[in-house]
């Protein structure tokens, strides 16, 4: 059975990108680059076609209330992408490093794929924990000598 839709998915080090192609259009098929939901601003939300591979993790003082909630998600614990890059400039001790991001943004995008594909059918959580619970415990250790954050 040949799939009907192919996703590229680049996690770099740097930023990330997304592109799929519909393969019903045939010989006319080509690739096109995504857009990714981010913060790009405290309260901002914009879908630039790079995500740049950083996550702030702010202290109570670094945002007002509200300003990193997310649409599809509520209040957040951390940033990624654009806002975290900006932010990361000015309070570098906050940022993780990309070789540490990578796994988490894999691990994000395998939640927001499963949650797609199960339309709402369980919850996002357990879909996730059942997934989580076929692969190696230790699949998204950080390297050694690396802090797990």
């Amino acid at each position: 059975m040949d799939a009907r839709f192919i996703i590229g998915i680049d996690l770099g080090t740097t930023n990330c990108a997304l592109a799929d192609v519909d393969t019903s259009a045939g010989d006319e098929a080509s690739p096109a680059v995504q857009g990714i939901a981010q913060l790009i601003n405290p309260g901002e939300v914009a879908a630039p076609t790079l995500l740049p591979s950083f996550l702030f993790l702010p202290g109570p003082a670094d945002f007002a209330a509200g300003a990193i909630a997310l649409p599809w998600e509520g209040e957040a614990d951390a940033v990624i992408g654009e806002l975290a890059r900006k932010r990361g400039a000015l309070a570098p001790q906050a940022l993780a490093l990309a070789e540490q991001l990578a796994p988490l943004i894999a691990l994000r995008i395998r939640y927001d794929c499963i949650n797609f594909a199960l339309k709402d059918s369980r919850s996002y959580a357990a879909a996730l924990e059942e997934q989580l619970a076929t692969e190696q415990p230790d699949a998204a250790a950080p390297p050694p000598g690396r802090a797990r954050w």
